[in-house]
């Protein structure tokens, strides 16, 4: 059973990043944590923003978590209560 997402948004943690692998590193210890992560690809080329896109796709895969798109730069990662 799989509890709404939307539980979780009173701690959302925003990245905007320009590279993948530290922004990579540093969602997946946010996400461990807990907590909601904003993330605006906006800043980011075509093939690192897929880059970010498939390996949060990974982590809510893995997990039970959601990844939501927001609007064309932008995804949330929920986790799973």
């Amino acid at each position: 059973m799989h509890s709404n997402p939307a539980v979780h948004l009173s701690s959302i943690v925003r990245f905007a990043p320009s590279a993948f692998r530290v922004s990579a590193r540093d969602i997946a210890c946010q996400y461990r944590q807990g907590r909601v992560i904003s993330i605006d690809i906006g800043y980011m080329d075509g093939e690192q923003s897929a880059r970010i896109i498939d390996f949060c796709s990974g982590i809510a895969a893995g997990s039970g978590g959601w990844l939501v798109q927001i609007s064309d730069d932008v995804v949330v990662l929920t986790p799973q209560v």
